[in-house]
């Protein structure tokens, strides 16, 4: 009884190197036959370039120092949005709560600091794109704060230790 070497087989593997009709038949193969050693040593080769290639493939980013400079800041805003910021310092509150100021309502209190060196404003996920960080430092630097450093928000309202978020990237220009 003969069987005859399926053609699917040598497509799939063609450098295996199942030339016998022994393994068709089930009969064990003898002297070492079946793929053949340097095939291995092609996958390893090929295993290990892979690794070496993802692993130079993505540089990783210099991390930054978290922010520690909430003594330093004159002014610290958590923004939601338009309609929704709240002042961290100088601390705004209605009894228990912190009040809600609008964009507007942000700014008036930011010209009334006396010191204009820094000015820090938190940024939620959903906000921390650079519209809304320029948005930000046009309308602060046009106050005179000579510094604005955005954070990504986190859980909690503890400022020093959250992470200082890339400045924003000016608009492109028209083409000339």
């Amino acid at each position: 009884m003969s069987f005859a070497r399926p053609k699917s087989v040598a497509r799939r593997w063609p450098l295996a190197g199942l030339s016998s009709r022994r393994v068709y038949e089930g009969q064990p193969t003898l002297r070492g036959e079946g793929p053949p050693s340097h095939w291995l040593a092609w996958v390893s080769l090929l295993i290990a370039a892979s690794f070496f290639w993802t692993s130079c493939g993505t540089p990783s980013a210099p991390s930054r120092p978290p922010f520690n400079e909430e003594d330093k800041a004159d002014i610290v805003i958590r923004f939601y949005s338009d309609q929704v910021s709240r002042i961290l310092k100088p601390k705004q509150m209605e009894g228990a709560f912190l009040t809600s100021f609008e964009f507007k309502q942000v700014l008036e209190l930011a010209k009334q600091q006396p010191g204009r060196e820094l000015a820090v404003v938190i940024l939620i996920f959903f906000n921390a794109d650079d519209e809304v960080k320029l948005k930000w430092l046009d309308s602060l630097h046009g106050l005179g704060y000579r510094r604005v450093v955005f954070l990504r928000a986190e859980n909690g309202m503890q400022i020093n230790g959250l992470t200082i978020l890339d400045d924003p990237k000016p608009p492109a220009g028209p083409a000339k």
